[in-house]
């Protein structure tokens, strides 16, 4: 105990000091995304720790609540954001997601809530979260090294063009144990005002060892090369320059009554505008290809259009279009339910509803998912409603005006930095929280609540701020209600963990052709909160896929029924449904089934093969080769497309055998390959099949 006393304080800042050491090497290759829900179960049980110790100290009037009015405005707004998601979850379509997106929020604002506390009950507590995060840093750089040294540059060295894409490429592994080279650069980003603290306020190891983290982050930081989070350094180091050049002119005159003189005000002045201009002929001018691949991703940003036409050779959207597609339904969802929004956990069941025509091939055919808006914003937006988005708001920016005023306002130079710095990142986020989604990390929510709750404790409290419970009824009740939240937010934690276990399981069958594994898989996670995997499908989904390929299709199609209720917008479901429809007599609902996977994407190959499918089978040749039409011959196609097209258009030209030379016909309705000539021809004239077969093989 003395130990603990002596380097933390007291057990709860060893629990959060270990929380956060051991954040890096929760990975496990089990679960289809290996650190989402194996973090957040590993955050719900520390969380329940957390509860039992301050229950312990609670109940031994060893601890002390503190309130001052900046508090009651946060946390009054996080507790009025909670009600919000609880209010959102009426009616949505899948309750299980709008409910596990609940505990999730309650946990971060819990663990936000609980560093705070603990920070104004042990003055020790500072250091410790702060040197924690440095090394917890230190760990991802060190592992984001290793992977560094394993990457194959061949094709970067030898290429004369387009570095940026080819540098992206032998890069690609880089992800440290965040599992998306973005979230590795925003994870990095948002650790640098802890670096940045300790080289400026530490002395020996410490100044050395925050030194070394701030260098090796901003070296990853470079060479990672994301955009949004180039963009957000830039802006964190632009508010940084700013408050420091405004102290020195003019906060440091009237506090202290030291000026600078002419000259080192003419040196600041001059040092930005130098590195700038410089940094610009570097960039342009230098020979180098890692500064050349610099210059090729700022190309990207000002002519993405281009670029992508130079990198891809084919007309596509860009990352950048897409996103803004994306956006776009986003902004509908938020018209359609604009005060309490769609509910929690509900924006990727419902993004597609408006459309995906305009998306890449993989995503309007069902092949690719959306998991998040790329935005968190828009997120929170759509999912909570102006409501919602209004109580983050004030949390967030609540946080940036304590942050300011401190910087402004404190006398001590410790306090000054770390508000100045708290500010500027927290600002610099919010641009990667735009283009990104850092919200739905564990790693990244935790460290917000770090800063979070490091701003708050350097407002100054006294002694009406500092709020005990001398009720043991109200601590008997208020640690049962505490222990069963943290409890109940553990048990949704470890079905999710479950869930992605069985998850993995699935693809494992799936790839393996073992429907029998698949099934079992599926029906493993039945009557439990994880009803969708992490890309949207319905688990109900898997198990009707296993009892279709087991042939028992009556089954099969009302286990698809129970999906499309939980997900009526996955193409996927839908086409599955309705061709169980088919196979089972019912060709009136397939019909119907499938048209509403093609008004969710008009492009959509699968539907459009299995309609025209099912119309050839009701005599409808007309409208089989309609549908038929609608899918170019020359791209890459489901298996099944070439036998369709072949058999819809030999039979639509024996309608018209009678106008036709008897050997011409013969020869062309023998060779598959003047019949797809014959259709490719139809395609690019956008011509009548019966104008054009007439033409070639006329009497």
């Amino acid at each position: 105990m003395r130990f603990i006393e002596r380097f933390f304080g007291n057990i709860e800042w060893l629990l959060v000091s270990l929380f956060l050491l051991t954040l890096p090497f929760i990975y496990t290759t089990q679960l289809l995304d290996p650190v989402l829900y194996s973090r957040f179960l590993a955050l719900t049980v520390f969380i329940l720790l957390l509860t039992l110790a301050f229950s312990i100290r609670l109940f031994s009037n060893k601890v002390t609540f503190c309130f001052t009015k900046v508090d009651k405005i946060i946390f009054g707004s996080a507790l009025a954001y909670l009600f919000i998601n609880v209010i959102s979850s009426f009616g949505v379509i899948n309750y299980k997601e709008a409910l596990f997106h609940l505990t999730k929020e309650t946990s971060y604002i819990l663990l936000f809530f609980y560093l705070y506390q603990l920070l104004r009950n042990n003055s020790k507590g500072k250091d410790v979260l702060i040197k924690s995060v440095l090394i917890m840093a230190a760990f991802y750089l060190a592992i984001g090294f290793v992977q560094l040294w394993r990457s194959d540059f061949t094709q970067f060295n030898a290429a004369t063009d387009n570095y940026g894409y080819y540098f992206r490429q032998a890069i690609g592994h880089v992800l440290s144990t965040l599992a998306n080279v973005l979230l590795f650069a925003s994870f990095l980003f948002i650790s640098l005002p802890f670096s940045i603290y300790g080289v400026i306020v530490y002395r020996k190891f410490w100044r050395i060892f925050s030194a070394l983290v701030l260098v090796s982050a901003l070296f990853f930081i470079f060479i990672l090369a994301s955009k949004g989070i180039w963009g957000a350094t830039a802006l964190a180091i632009f508010i940084g320059a700013l408050l420091l050049y405004f102290y020195l002119f003019v906060l440091m005159p009237k506090q202290r009554g030291v000026s600078l003189s002419k000259s080192m005000k003419m040196i600041l002045l001059l040092v930005p505008i130098t590195i700038l201009v410089s940094g610009y002929f570097i960039v342009q001018k230098s020979d180098i290809k890692l500064v050349k691949m610099v210059s090729d991703k700022i190309s990207q940003v000002v002519d993405a259009e281009t670029t992508l036409q130079q990198d891809y050779g084919a007309p596509m959207p860009t990352s950048t279009q897409t996103r803004v597609y994306v956006w776009e339904n986003t902004i509908k969802l938020v018209k359609e339910h604009p005060v309490f929004g769609i509910g929690g956990g509900q924006w990727w069941i419902e993004y597609p509803k408006y459309g995906l025509d305009r998306f890449e091939h993989d995503i309007r055919n069902g092949t690719m998912l959306f998991q998040r808006p790329h935005n968190d914003f828009l997120w929170i937006l759509s999912e909570n409603g102006i409501m919602g988005f209004f109580f983050y708001m004030i949390i967030y920016v609540g946080i940036l005006v304590v942050a300011l005023y401190n910087f402004l306002k404190q006398n001590e130079w410790p306090v000054r930095i770390f508000s100045a710095l708290a500010f500027a990142f927290l600002i610099g986020f919010m641009v990667d929280m735009f283009v990104s989604f850092p919200r739905e990390r564990v790693t990244h929510n935790s460290m917000l609540a770090i800063l979070f709750a490091l701003v708050l404790l350097l407002v100054p409290s006294d002694e009406k701020s500092q709020k005990r419970i001398p009720s043991k009824f109200y601590k008997i009740a208020l640690i049962f209600f505490m222990l069963i939240l943290t409890s109940l937010n553990v048990w949704a934690a470890k079905q999710y963990f479950s869930g992605e276990k069985a998850a993995r399981a699935i693809k494992y069958g799936i790839k393996t052709k073992n429907f029998n594994l698949t099934y079992r898989a599926a029906r493993s996670v039945q009557n439990t909160l994880y009803t969708l995997d992490n890309f949207t499908t319905p688990m109900k989904y898997y198990e009707g896929v296993a009892l279709t390929s087991l042939k028992n299709l009556e089954e099969a199609k009302q286990t698809f029924l129970e999906a499309y209720k939980i997900n009526p917008y996955h193409l996927q479901v839908i086409n599955n449904l309705a061709t169980c429809y088919d196979l089972t007599g019912d060709k009136q609902t397939a019909l119907k089934y499938y048209q509403l996977a093609l008004d969710i994407s008009p492009r959509y190959k699968e539907a459009l093969i299995n309609k025209s499918i099912v119309h050839y089978n009701l005599n409808e040749f007309d409208k089989a080769m309609e549908y038929i039409l609608q899918i170019p011959a020359n791209e890459k196609n489901p298996d099944k497309f070439e036998a369709t097209m072949l058999t819809i258009c030999k039979r639509k030209a024996i309608t018209l055998v009678e106008k036709c030379d008897e050997q011409k016909f013969k020869n062309w309705i023998s060779d598959p390959n003047k019949v797809k000539a014959t259709f490719v021809k139809v395609q690019k004239e956008k011509a009548n099949f019966d104008v054009i077969l007439l033409q070639e093989l006329a009497k």
